[in-house]
């Protein structure tokens, strides 16, 4: 209860949503992002500091409410300035609240059931097998979706923009997924070859969750698909799709999560939460083609085929993780090179995210890191 009260004071509320929608609506994503990625390293690096430090579940939870308490301070400051500096007033329009109400209960069902069918996991392991079993899950739960949560805040950002396009949102949305893919691929490997890796780190009481951690990443690979399609259709407004794609996923959850536990505990529980994002792609796949859509599986597969061959490497000579983790690195050196990704999509992509005086300003300390990726 003292957690759970800290939560809710320290954010899960709704001022950050709201901050965060009157950003989005103003194109000023660079706030959001932001806010995202620092509430994402601050949650995982106070949560693995202090489990580290042999604070265990108190130090995983502390990783939660720092991080929550971030968001929301983040969330009113730059709204709240930005409105100072606008002289803005409000005003009440019934036809707006319509339309806020038609958009948003579409994707409030299936968000609703998305984190059911992602809790029901962790209370299924912890009433049917035991303690330790849940909080193994748990943590490779946390850490995994942490660590993805960073190239997939990409294609969140990206919305605002493509959706205030009138024309090109299929090719933008399909360079954003591009983008994504390639930033997430590389980290999904190196969780998949060496799970063990921060869970060695906290101790050795947490190297059972390795194969639960292989387990998500592997599911989180078709992620950027899946989502890409899912805005694409929410910026057209399109929202049947949207609350397909979304049940598509967590239905078949819910149903497996209580055979697939009582079979293989807490590796069950991982294999049925990866598996919602297999049955989200079908529906993505057949969604997709009724609306000319392409999922571009072709750039897909010369994405993620990189990572895949050095790590075929890595494992067939038994590489160390330090040196894998430097060898994985290059896959975003071999695609400039390669021109999978090139200047003009980064320069897209910047532009979606933050204002162009900011990327201006950014670009003198990036220009050395461009060298690098496409050695001129």
């Amino acid at each position: 209860m003292i957690f759970l009260s800290l939560l809710i004071i320290c954010g899960f509320n709704g001022w950050p949503i709201i901050g965060q929608s009157f950003l989005n609506a103003i194109l000023r994503t660079e706030y959001t992002a932001l806010t995202q990625i620092s509430s994402s390293l601050i949650r995982l690096t106070v949560s693995l500091l202090l489990i580290y430090l042999g604070y265990g579940f108190v130090g995983l939870m502390m990783g939660y409410v720092v991080a929550g308490l971030t968001t929301s301070i983040l969330m009113l400051a730059f709204p709240i300035n930005i409105l100072k500096k606008l002289g803005a007033r409000f005003s009440i329009s019934l036809e707006s609240i319509k339309d806020s109400v038609e958009a948003g209960i579409v994707t409030w069902i299936p968000n609703l059931l998305t984190l059911i069918g992602q809790w029901v996991g962790v209370l299924g392991l912890f009433s049917m097998i035991g303690v330790v079993e849940t909080g193994l899950y748990f943590v490779a739960f946390t850490m995994t979706s942490v660590i993805m949560s960073i190239p997939q805040s990409i294609l969140i950002l990206s919305f605002p923009s493509i959706s205030g396009m009138g024309n090109g949102r299929k090719k933008a949305m399909s360079r954003t997924v591009k983008i994504s893919t390639s930033l997430m691929a590389p980290i999904a490997f190196f969780l998949i070859l060496y799970p063990s890796t921060i869970p060695e780190f906290l101790g050795r009481t947490y190297v059972g969750a390795s194969d639960l951690i292989r387990i998500l990443s592997l599911g989180y690979l078709v992620s950027p698909i899946n989502a890409g399609y899912i805005y694409y259709a929410y910026a057209i407004g399109n929202y049947r799709d949207v609350l397909i794609a979304g049940l598509a996923g967590t239905i078949p959850r819910l149903l497996l999560y209580p055979f697939m536990i009582s079979l293989h505990e807490d590796v069950g529980a991982a294999i049925t939460f990866s598996m919602g994002n297999i049955t989200t792609l079908l529906m993505v796949v057949i969604c997709a083609q009724r609306k000319n859509y392409g999922l571009q599986f072709k750039q897909y597969l010369k994405i993620i085929i990189i990572p895949i061959g050095i790590s075929t490497m890595l494992m067939f000579f038994k590489i160390d993780w330090i040196i894998g983790l430097v060898s994985l690195s290059t896959s975003y050196i071999i695609y400039g090179r390669l021109r999978i990704i090139t200047k003009e999509d980064l320069r897209e992509i910047g532009e979606s995210l933050i204002s162009k005086e900011i990327l201006e300003k950014l670009y003198p300390y990036l220009r050395p890191l461009l060298l690098i990726i496409y050695g001129s």
